[in-house]
């Protein structure tokens, strides 16, 4: 006798943990994600560039020359604001000729040529700076280079 009331208890047992897991499943097929997967804006514009030197939170990039009109250098500004939306800091140079990366070190060391210091100031076409603590963020472009016209965009000109 005391076989039998023990077997129904194990069968009855058996029964609310099956009951249990079942709930279980459907609790976690019916149940919401706690975030939703990021997908990218196939919309959003970008435009190619080359990281050419990356030294802490200095970049060196080099775009083609196609790119240097003010539609596309705007488009840049709005990428690389968004590529270092998580950064403290960030410093970009932006050229459109890999001889005006090669003689950058020259023209900072004021050791430069004439002929050197014009063609950095010629192809230097763009700055993005960033400093998250204070909220600083601006791009500056130069569609002629240094010493011509220039365009300033703030944070809210880059979202």
């Amino acid at each position: 006798m005391a076989t039998s009331k023990f077997k129904k208890f194990l069968k009855g047992c058996g029964i609310l943990f099956g009951l249990f897991i079942l709930l279980c499943i459907i609790a976690i097929a019916t149940s919401e994600p706690s975030e939703e997967p990021v997908v990218a804006d196939e919309n959003v514009q970008t435009i190619p560039y080359e990281t050419v030197s990356s030294s802490g939170n200095t970049d060196l990039i080099l775009i083609s020359k196609e790119y240097v009109n003010a539609d596309d250098m705007l488009v840049l500004g709005q990428q690389l604001a968004r590529e270092n939306e998580d950064v403290s800091f960030a410093y970009v140079s932006v050229f459109s000729d890999q001889q005006a990366i090669d003689v950058r070190d020259a023209v900072i060391a004021a050791t430069a040529t004439p002929e050197q210091d014009v063609l950095y100031d010629l192809y230097f076409v763009g700055q993005y700076n960033k400093n998250k603590g204070n909220g600083y963020e601006e791009y500056v472009v130069r569609l002629d280079g240094i010493g011509t016209t220039e365009t300033t965009y703030d944070a809210s000109d880059l979202k």
